[in-house]
This record gives structure tokens, sequence and C-alpha cells, in this order.
């Protein structure tokens, strides 16, 4: 299953087999947005931004 991150646009791949049904919070890899869905039947009834994680230690080096 194949989701746009409604913060950056990203294209989020899951697993079809582990979401087919859930009811939970995803990150995007691309802008760690934390995103709140809820998959039914394997099809999105609903997506909702929640924030944005806080960066890595990686991603501290890497600004500096």
């Amino acid at each position: 299953m194949k989701l746009n991150c409604i913060n950056c646009g990203h294209n989020v791949g899951l697993d079809e087999n582990v979401y087919a049904d859930y009811d939970g919070q995803i990150k995007c890899n691309a802008c760690s947005a934390i995103l709140s869905v809820k998959i039914e039947d394997g099809k999105l009834k609903f997506m909702d931004f929640v924030k944005l994680s806080k960066a890595g230690a990686e991603d501290s080096v890497l600004r500096r």
C-alpha cells in the first residue's frame, strides 16, 4: 500500500499484509512527520498530521 505524506508529499510504502487493518501512527521517512492513519480492508479511511518528530543524532551532525 502506498500513501502520500500530507506534510511533504513523499510516497510512504506500507506492507499490505501488516497494515491491511491498522489504526495508529506512522512516520514519514522523508520529513519525519508523524501521521495518524486508519486503514480498513486495505483502504485508507483517515489520515491526519500529528507532529514532526525530533531530528535524530545523524541529522544534527549533518546540519553543523
